[in-house]
């Protein structure tokens, strides 16, 4: 015991260091830690801005690419649609979709311009994650679909009740 006695200011010494060691490594590498991502973050925005600078477009280019896009959303809005093929469309792709329609309307359509453009309401009901596959396969149908409003509501069983508004654009028939 007397050893250990002679020995005790270099085991307090040594205590002291460690434990100022460890409270300046626990205050330090976090704020190192967040700075070394920071610099991270923007070394790879500087990386896309040098990228984005060497790129030189020309406004012709951009011209015709935004012909082609253009080009491709007319052929799909000049498709020839009729109310009967919505309605079969909806409800077909509900019932792939386990989503239980209440309600499914479409109103007079709305013509101009060379399109015509039919107005789709509808109530369904069914688990969130359903009829968010129900919209998703809505959208990716071949006619062009423009959703314009959800108003959803929870019953408390896990299930949800929707009502959507969409329109379905076409070119006249």
């Amino acid at each position: 015991m007397n050893k250990l006695y002679r020995y005790k200011y270099i085991f307090l010494t040594v205590l002291v260091i460690a434990a100022a060691l460890a409270a300046i490594l626990g205050i330090c590498v976090p704020y190192i830690m967040e700075e070394s991502s920071n610099f991270q973050k923007l070394k790879g925005q500087r990386q896309l801005y040098e990228l984005a600078s060497k790129q030189e477009i020309s406004a012709d280019s951009l011209l015709s690419e935004y012909r082609d896009i253009s080009g491709k959303i007319n052929s799909l809005v000049r498709t020839s649609v009729s109310s009967s093929e919505i309605l079969m469309m909806v409800h077909g792709k509900a019932a792939e979709n386990n989503v239980n329609m209440i309600d499914l309307t479409t109103q007079e359509s709305l013509k101009g311009d060379g399109r015509i453009e039919y107005p789709v309401s509808f109530k369904a009901v069914s688990e969130y994650t359903d009829f968010l596959r129900f919209i998703e396969a809505l959208e990716n149908e071949a006619f062009c679909i423009s959703v314009n409003s959800i108003d959803m509501s929870g019953n408390g069983s896990g299930k949800i009740t929707a009502a959507v508004r969409l329109a379905v654009l076409g070119g006249e028939q």
